[in-house]
């Protein structure tokens, strides 16, 4: 047997995936010995766990960082569009210089609607419509193309923390619904 008790909550994700996301809860010594304790113990130390998270997203950048991020961070999803072909263009091209020129090809051709569109004031909903009036006019094919060059443009965004780091919902949920798992154990 462990010594520390770890709970689990589920992320509910935009592609109704739920990821479980493990947190250790404390010692037995701290919550208790038995399940029983330690079930009764997860709401508060879920509460505290996720509030340390919110913190920590919320501390303030040193100037000099802050400085530095609002000049190399795309604005538009044009600039959004050329810093991601320069990052991950390279290696996509290295890998398959077919799929590079099919997902060029389907930026420049479909997403004119969202260049001059600021990052940040993208929404799901907004990626959602846009889907539905393309299936209108497009193929299946063609669809599922404009969803994974999408979806791959503003994961960029995400992971390099552009300002639509906490407004895009459909790339990662930022205030995701918690589900506590009854799985608790010992680990």
């Amino acid at each position: 047997m462990g010594d520390v008790w770890y709970g689990t909550w589920r992320l509910d994700l935009p592609d109704r995936e739920r990821k479980p996301i493990k947190f250790r809860m404390g010692t037995r010594e701290e919550i208790g010995f038995s399940k029983q304790e330690a079930y009764l113990a997860l709401p508060n130390k879920l509460k505290e766990h996720l509030a340390a998270m919110e913190e920590a997203e919320a501390k303030p950048e040193s100037k000099q960082q802050e400085s530095k991020s609002k000049i190399d961070v795309p604005e538009t999803f044009a600039e959004l569009v050329k810093e991601w072909n320069a990052t991950e263009g390279p290696g996509i091209k290295k890998k398959s210089l077919t799929t590079f020129e099919h997902y060029e090809d389907a930026l420049s051709a479909y997403f004119r609607k969202f260049n001059k569109k600021k990052i940040g004031d993208i929404q799901r909903k907004d990626v959602v419509s846009f889907l539905n009036e393309q299936a209108e006019r497009y193929s299946e094919s063609s669809l599922r193309s404009m969803r994974t060059v999408l979806r791959k443009t503003l994961n960029f965004a995400v992971q390099n923390q552009s300002s639509c780091a906490r407004t895009v919902g459909w790339t990662k949920s930022h205030s995701p619904k918690l589900t506590v798992a009854r799985s608790l154990g010992p680990n």
